[in-house]
């Protein structure tokens, strides 16, 4: 391989991209960007700040494979296999986003800004104004939801819709992901795990909204 296709294939492991068109989505760039550079076999000086800036790489890594790939902790972007597998067709057809991902079970309601496990390539149709993206981190939802999943949260879907699923903020701002159900008798919601050693947690019909982070637009797990 050439310094050129070395430094490249560098620059495809941190974004998580294979294709040219993903990583000059991530980039910024156009594509013919990528094939011109390829001709000079040179590697602009503007992609490594932007590798840089936007995850944390270490530029004497990314040029010669010296010291340590990242210079700013949690900033490494997560495979991207599983969506391919999820969302094969938006990948090829449409260009991706990179959107911060949250680790759920290390998170409150009054932090979530700053508790940045990774960062995540995802098809633009995935993308919303108000997505929140969580790695779920706990078995309550299995088998249907991994602890290893990704959940898109579309934060401006806060109504109450019996059946599908959501993530609340309860028991001093803790995060959960769970399916939401109605009891009438107690005119209140039960929010119910998919593991029957997890108990119900009751919420008043006044309060959902408040205590609702949002509703899940889309998952993403190994299938």
């Amino acid at each position: 391989m050439t310094d050129f296709e070395v430094i490249l294939a560098r620059i495809h492991q941190v974004a998580g991209t294979k294709t040219q068109v993903q990583l000059a989505a991530v980039l910024g760039i156009r594509q013919s960007s990528i094939s011109d550079a390829k001709r000079r076999g040179s590697v602009p000086s503007d992609w490594v700040l932007k590798v840089f800036e936007r995850f944390g790489v270490n530029p004497e890594w990314l040029k010669a494979g010296h010291g340590d790939i990242y210079l700013i902790p949690g900033r490494a972007i997560v495979s991207q296999d599983s969506i391919r597998q999820n969302f094969p067709r938006a990948m090829e057809y449409n260009q991706s986003v990179v959107v911060p991902v949250q680790a759920m079970n290390a998170c409150d309601s009054t932090t979530l800004d700053h508790a940045v496990l990774a960062h995540l390539a995802i098809p633009a149709p995935m993308n919303c104004e108000g997505l929140q993206v969580f790695k779920v981190g706990d078995s309550a939802m299995e088998p249907q939801i991994t602890r290893t999943a990704f959940v898109g949260v579309d934060t401006r879907q806060k109504n109450i819709v019996a059946g599908e699923l959501y993530i609340f903020a309860v028991m001093d701002s803790r995060l959960v992901l769970r399916r939401v159900y109605f009891d009438q008798a107690t005119n209140s919601f039960l929010l119910r795990a998919a593991k029957e050693d997890h108990p119900d947690i009751k919420v008043a019909v006044e309060n959902a909204k408040s205590a609702a982070l949002g509703r899940v637009a889309w998952i993403i797990q190994e299938v």
